[in-house]
């Protein structure tokens, strides 16, 4: 069993991780490769939920990239709005990433 998150192993009968509380897999997810070396950061927030909702829709448009901080501000909930957790992408998708982010809020300000 692996925590999807922090990569730490477990045992078999382990279901959550000890040090996120994240529910563990049998199988862990590909890390996001980094291609020319160089991250680049397109979202910031102080809010985890929101920058995992920003890689997702990524994701969903094959925009590789990772969340960093995340793990700072889960150690000390005081932390939270000292330290920004931002979502990287690498420096080639960095336009693609942008549009997509600027559309999605774009969307949700038109539909409310």
């Amino acid at each position: 069993m692996y925590c999807p998150k922090c990569r730490t192993e477990y045992i078999e009968e382990a279901t959550s991780c000890d040090d996120c509380g994240a529910a563990l897999v049998n199988v862990l997810p590909e890390e996001t490769v980094v291609e020319n070396g160089k991250l680049v950061d397109v979202f910031t927030t102080n809010n985890s939920i929101e920058a995992n909702f920003i890689k997702s829709l990524l994701g969903s448009n094959s925009i590789g990239c990772t969340i960093v901080n995340e793990h700072l501000v889960s150690i000390n909930i005081f932390l939270s709005n000292a330290i920004p957790i931002k979502v990287a992408v690498d420096q080639q998708h960095v336009a693609k990433a942008k549009e997509v982010i600027d559309q999605y809020y774009k969307d949700l300000r038109e539909n409310k």
